[in-house]
């Protein structure tokens, strides 16, 4: 991008909170919940939000027909928000999104869905930051699809090529660099200034 930025667009799991942990315990909480041995690699799709990858685990055969992926999601949004208070904010990537907070406006895309998105914003201290907050309520189609950072820029009034995306995955990182926002890894600022 050649210009400052119109509008600047931000995920939330493992670029504004460090939600690693207990993503894994919710998952690993709900597969257990329900007796599921997943066989391909759906768990292990960073970035990916967790109804999508219920969708790839019932694709593999691991799922029963008994089994509901909205079961599925509100198990793990019940563990991942009885968990959220836990949940620690990426120091290096919070900073900027407080330093453009007044000058520029802020939309939050995230995976998780909109009570557990609520629930870690919260835990983190940015309630009422953000101008337009997107979750995977919101659209058809999660990351990789570009549909939640097209949707922010159209909350934010804006033109996505006019907008900066921060992210921390490839998935969320081809997500939003096909909705034609430019891209900041924050993988390297988060691993030199934060370190696990």
């Amino acid at each position: 991008m050649t210009h400052d930025p119109d509008g600047l667009v931000f995920d939330l799991d493992g670029t504004l909170a460090d939600t690693a942990v207990i993503g894994r315990a919710a998952l690993d909480g709900t597969i257990a919940a329900f007796g599921i041995t997943p066989t391909g690699d759906a768990m292990a799709l960073n970035g990916m939000a967790f109804a999508d990858r219920v969708r790839t685990m019932r694709g593999n055969g691991d799922l029963d027909d008994t089994i509901t992926d909205a079961d599925l999601v509100a198990e793990c949004d019940r563990q991942l928000i009885a968990m959220a208070g836990d949940v620690r904010p990426i120091a290096p990537v919070v900073g900027i999104l407080r330093r453009a907070h007044g000058r520029v406006p802020l939309a939050l895309a995230t995976g998780s869905t909109g009570p557990v998105a609520a629930a870690v914003v919260a835990a983190i201290g940015l309630a009422g930051v953000f101008d337009a907050i997107v979750t995977r309520d919101d659209v058809a189609r999660g990351k990789p699809a570009p549909d939640c950072y097209l949707r922010a820029a159209a909350l934010l009034g804006l033109d996505p090529v006019r907008c900066v995306a921060y992210e921390d995955t490839a998935i969320g990182l081809a997500a939003a660099s096909a909705a034609g926002l430019s891209v900041v890894d924050v993988r390297p600022l988060v691993r030199k200034k934060f370190p696990s």
